[in-house]
């Protein structure tokens, strides 16, 4: 089984440490996520795992032998969040450019970028220059440069980031259908859409590993609760509420009161049969259990990051 492995990943940039000691595997079979805020180290750990970072300290082994930047570079597609092609060069010239930079005989790197081509719904455009793409097909060119030579492992750091909903659906089949028999690590700030696609999750912060697990294993592991919005009067509802034992201080809204319950803690009919008891109206309710932003949330915080 082809398997990268990352064990003690350490990038240091002067005083700052951007990684520290990051541990995780990427098999065939399966996506792993990498979350965190900006500037949590997500972006680092991708450099050292495609070979464009040297790591300081740990070490990074393929099919459990220690591999150099320059094996990485081979065994490791990488497409990054910025968008990096050749703006002049149509879209089939740069991917069969590439496929013969990797030592692909021209006949192969031209059916290959064919098959890519077709696989992205890029066909139309073949003799298109890049620069003339629209910001969505500029993605999809991206997606099918890292994956010129089929490589084992595949490394998507935002990869649905500008992309229509036709694009995004298109995307996460692609992904679903690689990670058959490819490893995929992928980055997203779109958590739902991780929920949806990954089965492993690593939520990193200020460098370090923060939790991992599967996206179920992560949201039992915390017992969030659930969120529920009372609609009614906010000043009645809080005054209804004194007493009840939440997870996280009252939310005022402007149409009600957000508020979260512990599973542990009174039930939700036995809160409305409390309000009712003290008179207090509540035109309608909406709740929902906890989900992978909320644990997300919980541990690097609800304050903007640059």
């Amino acid at each position: 089984m082809t398997v990268v492995e990352a064990t003690g990943l350490t990038r240091r940039y002067g005083d700052l440490t951007a990684v520290s000691e990051v541990d995780l595997k990427i098999a065939p079979g399966q996506v792993l996520a990498l979350l965190g805020p900006n500037g949590a180290g997500k972006t680092t750990t991708i450099d050292m795992i495609s070979g464009s970072t040297v790591p300081d300290a740990g070490r990074i082994r393929f099919d459990d032998v220690v591999a150099d930047p320059a094996r990485l570079r081979r065994v490791v597609g990488l497409c990054p969040q910025a968008l990096e092609f050749w703006p002049k060069l149509g879209c089939a010239e740069q991917l069969v450019m590439v496929g013969r930079l990797y030592g692909l005989p021209r006949p192969a790197a031209r059916l290959r970028a064919a098959e890519l081509l077709e696989r992205l719904g890029l066909t139309a455009k073949s003799s298109a220059r890049a620069e003339t793409l629209s910001g969505g097909m500029k993605r999809r060119l991206n997606l099918a440069l890292a994956m010129v030579n089929d490589p084992p492992i595949l490394v998507f750091d935002e990869p649905e980031a500008g992309l229509d909903p036709q694009s995004r659906a298109m995307v996460r089949e692609l992904i679903a259908e690689l990670a058959q028999d490819h490893g995929v690590l992928l980055t997203s700030h779109d958590i739902a859409e991780v929920e949806r696609v990954a089965d492993q999750v690593i939520i990193i912060d200020h460098g370090t590993v923060l939790a991992e697990g599967t996206p179920a294993e992560l949201v039992s592991r915390y017992d969030l609760g659930d969120e529920v919005d009372l609609i009614g009067d906010p000043d009645e509802l809080r005054r209804g509420l004194d007493g009840v034992a939440l997870l996280e201080p009252l939310e005022e809204r402007s149409d009600g009161i957000r508020l979260r319950l512990a599973h542990s803690g009174e039930a939700l009919g036995a809160i409305l049969a409390r309000l009712e008891r003290l008179g207090v109206p509540v035109t309608s309710v909406r709740s929902r259990p906890a989900n992978l932003e909320d644990v997300f949330l919980t541990l690097t915080g609800r304050s903007l990051r640059g």
